[in-house]
């Protein structure tokens, strides 16, 4: 490797898919411990897997014409994680999950 930005694009990548395997467990589970309810479970996994079904077909097209795709996926990942500290601040409300 000639950069020294491998190791690390690397090591966050791995970083990242252990929290996403962490939280794709501990969530449901959690959930599931608080409400008692599969049905709320299967919500939140509905409502988890949502995105990944209906964006990618209407933004793929979108991206395939755009110059900036490098400042789009930064901006993404800023909307993402605008979202993410969101939902976050009210996770306490663990509610309103249940049905």
């Amino acid at each position: 490797m000639k950069s020294k930005l491998y190791p690390l694009l690397l090591l966050t990548t791995v970083l990242r898919v252990t929290g996403d395997a962490i939280e794709s467990i501990a969530l449901p589970w959690h959930l599931l411990n608080q409400t008692s309810s599969l049905l709320s479970v299967a919500g939140y996994s509905l409502a988890s897997m949502l995105p990944w079904v209906i964006f990618p077909p209407l933004m793929g097209r979108f991206l395939d014409k755009t110059e900036k795709k490098v400042r789009l996926a930064f901006l993404a990942l800023f909307i993402q994680s605008f979202f993410a500290l969101t939902i976050i601040k009210f996770a306490s409300n663990i509610w309103a999950f249940t049905f």
